[in-house]
């Protein structure tokens, strides 16, 4: 497979696991980066075009450049319906540049940080999607062992997110004690009950991040052994261990966070300035049984193999 298609596949990963990371933690400073160059792009280019008659002209020129910019990815390429998202995505760019180098004429409610990453995601979202269309493009006539190296790839992107998650969790548990502490100064207050949940809210999370990383890193060496050997007995180990792990996945965030859930109910009267949330670990089960129901059909597999071999 030509290196273009890594990475597209890597980029688009890459752009997926940061849009979604961002999403679920609520980390708006992630979305105020992602529209940066969109902002200083139209910070400039509006100083430029008010410095003078000279000015203005090479702005445009800039501003027309950057705006018919992505039609560079379909050099040399033979166009399909698909690539009409180009098209799309420089419109958009055209309109995104003139709004953001003219924030007056912006729609009221686009005039904010939330406006700018608005306009700025639109963007992202339709090259997102033309990359991702290609890459589908592209697996349909790709060896199936590249198939297998790319998923990898894309395994270890995400456990280097949930790393990330980790760090997050970390800061997030020190800023919620700092606040109970701030928040609650009256002297005769126990905060120990509010702390102690506080820090076990937090550990669950991480301990979700700690699972979902460890389910991936055991994905990856299965498709190691898929790519050398579907069938030999190294795979099914690993298949089976992967499947050893999820289970004991499940059952571990299910006790804890039911555990939790039913303990801010019981302690209630003990605790203060503390948010209650029902803690399902939606992903991480979804993943679990996503990998143990492929592990099965690895184990079935394997079963209908020997017996073909036995006849042989």
């Amino acid at each position: 497979m030509k290196n273009k298609y890594f990475l597209s596949f890597v980029i688009t990963s890459a752009i997926v696991l940061l849009l979604v990371t961002a999403s679920l933690l609520d980390i708006s400073d992630v979305f105020t980066l992602l529209a940066l160059p969109f902002m200083f792009l139209g910070d400039g280019l509006r100083a430029l075009s008010l410095s003078g008659d000279i000015g203005n002209i090479i702005a445009i020129i800039i501003y027309a450049l950057v705006s018919l910019s992505p039609l560079l990815l379909l050099i040399h390429r033979k166009l399909k319906n698909k690539d009409i998202l180009i098209f799309v995505c420089s419109g958009l760019m055209f309109y995104v540049l003139y709004n953001m180098i003219n924030p007056a004429l912006r729609p009221e409610i686009l005039c904010n940080e939330i406006g700018n990453f608005t306009m700025a995601g639109t963007v992202y979202s339709v090259l997102l999607c033309w990359l991702i269309l290609n890459i589908i493009d592209s697996l349909k006539e790709t060896d199936t062992n590249i198939v297998y190296d790319m998923l990898r790839i894309f395994l270890f992107i995400c456990i280097a997110g949930f790393t990330a998650g980790i760090i997050l969790c970390i800061g997030d548990c020190i800023s919620s004690l700092r606040r109970i502490n701030i928040v609650n100064s009256d002297t005769n207050l126990s905060l120990i009950p509010t702390y102690i949940f506080a820090f076990i809210t937090s550990a669950i999370a991480i301990l979700e991040y700690l699972i979902d990383i460890r389910l991936l890193y055991l994905s990856s060496g299965l498709l190691r052994e898929l790519r050398a050997d579907a069938y030999s007995k190294s795979c099914y180990n690993s298949s089976k261990k992967l499947s050893h792990w999820c289970n004991r996945g499940i059952i571990i965030l299910i006790i804890t966070t039911t555990t939790l859930n039913i303990g801010q109910i019981l302690f209630a009267s003990f605790l203060y300035n503390i948010d209650f949330n029902l803690h399902l670990p939606v992903f991480t089960l979804i993943l679990s049984l996503t990998l143990m129901a492929i592990t099965r059909l690895l184990y079935q597999g394997k079963t209908i193999k020997e017996d073909n071999d036995l006849f042989v």
